[in-house]
Protein backbone atom coordinates (compact mmCIF):
# COMPACT_ATOMS: atom_id res chain seq x y z
CA UNK A 1 0.00 0.00 0.00
CA UNK A 2 2.95 2.37 0.56
CA UNK A 3 5.04 1.74 -2.46
CA UNK A 4 8.36 3.59 -2.15
CA UNK A 5 7.14 6.02 0.15
CA UNK A 6 8.95 6.45 3.33
CA UNK A 7 6.96 6.47 5.98
CA UNK A 8 9.38 5.95 9.27
CA UNK A 9 8.02 7.61 11.93
CA UNK A 10 4.88 8.43 10.68
CA UNK A 11 1.26 8.37 12.57
CA UNK A 12 -2.19 8.13 12.43
CA UNK A 13 -5.31 8.77 14.59
CA UNK A 14 -8.10 6.28 13.96
CA UNK A 15 -11.44 6.80 15.81
CA UNK A 16 -13.77 3.54 15.78
CA UNK A 17 -10.07 1.42 15.77
CA UNK A 18 -11.72 -1.02 18.20
CA UNK A 19 -14.16 -3.28 16.00
CA UNK A 20 -15.27 -3.82 11.94
CA UNK A 21 -13.96 -1.76 9.37
CA UNK A 22 -11.85 1.02 12.07
CA UNK A 23 -9.97 -2.03 13.63
CA UNK A 24 -9.02 -3.21 9.97
CA UNK A 25 -7.82 -0.05 9.23
CA UNK A 26 -5.75 -0.04 12.36
CA UNK A 27 -4.23 -3.24 11.29
CA UNK A 28 -3.27 -2.48 7.94
CA UNK A 29 -1.66 0.83 8.56
CA UNK A 30 0.22 -1.28 11.30
CA UNK A 31 1.35 -3.60 8.89
CA UNK A 32 2.15 -0.85 6.54
CA UNK A 33 4.49 0.50 9.12
CA UNK A 34 2.44 3.38 10.95
CA UNK A 35 2.64 4.00 14.19
CA UNK A 36 -1.76 4.16 15.26
CA UNK A 37 -3.45 5.84 17.75
CA UNK A 38 -6.50 3.17 18.26
CA UNK A 39 -9.25 5.64 19.19
CA UNK A 40 -12.63 3.90 20.57
CA UNK A 41 -15.22 4.44 23.19
CA UNK A 42 -14.79 0.89 23.92
CA UNK A 43 -11.78 -0.35 26.07
CA UNK A 44 -11.68 -3.44 25.70
CA UNK A 45 -12.17 -3.57 22.10
CA UNK A 46 -9.36 -0.84 21.69
CA UNK A 47 -7.14 -3.41 24.25
CA UNK A 48 -8.03 -6.40 21.55
CA UNK A 49 -6.93 -4.56 18.91
CA UNK A 50 -4.05 -3.33 19.89
CA UNK A 51 -3.10 -6.72 21.03
CA UNK A 52 -3.69 -8.05 17.61
CA UNK A 53 -1.25 -5.53 16.56
CA UNK A 54 1.68 -6.09 18.73
CA UNK A 55 1.36 -9.77 18.06
CA UNK A 56 2.86 -8.91 14.56
CA UNK A 57 5.03 -6.06 15.83
CA UNK A 58 3.11 -3.04 14.73
CA UNK A 59 3.48 -0.01 16.61
CA UNK A 60 -0.17 1.60 18.48
CA UNK A 61 -1.14 3.58 20.95
CA UNK A 62 -3.70 2.45 23.42
CA UNK A 63 -6.64 5.44 23.55
CA UNK A 64 -10.05 4.39 24.92
CA UNK A 65 -11.88 8.00 24.04
CA UNK A 66 -8.60 9.76 25.74
CA UNK A 67 -8.80 13.72 24.69
CA UNK A 68 -7.44 13.11 21.05
CA UNK A 69 -4.60 15.61 21.64
CA UNK A 70 -3.16 13.72 24.58
CA UNK A 71 -3.15 10.73 22.41
CA UNK A 72 -1.66 12.32 19.83
CA UNK A 73 1.32 13.92 22.28
CA UNK A 74 2.34 10.29 22.27
CA UNK A 75 2.65 9.42 19.01
CA UNK A 76 6.46 9.82 17.71
CA UNK A 77 6.47 13.09 15.98
CA UNK A 78 2.66 15.02 14.70
CA UNK A 79 -0.03 12.78 13.55
CA UNK A 80 0.33 12.31 9.63
CA UNK A 81 -3.04 11.48 9.03
CA UNK A 82 -6.34 10.72 11.37
CA UNK A 83 -9.05 8.55 10.01
CA UNK A 84 -12.39 9.46 11.07
CA UNK A 85 -14.82 6.79 10.84
CA UNK A 86 -18.38 6.81 11.59
CA UNK A 87 -19.12 3.73 13.74
CA UNK A 88 -17.73 5.78 16.92
CA UNK A 89 -20.10 8.72 16.81
CA UNK A 90 -23.35 6.13 17.07
CA UNK A 91 -21.55 3.12 19.40
CA UNK A 92 -22.30 2.55 22.57
CA UNK A 93 -19.67 1.23 25.04
CA UNK A 94 -20.05 -2.44 25.32
CA UNK A 95 -23.27 -2.09 22.78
Amino acid sequence: MTGNVDIAGVAAIVTGGGGGLGAAICARLARDGWTVVVNDIDAAAVERVVASIAAFGGACITDSFLPLAQSAVQAPGDPDRIVAYPDSLVRQPNG
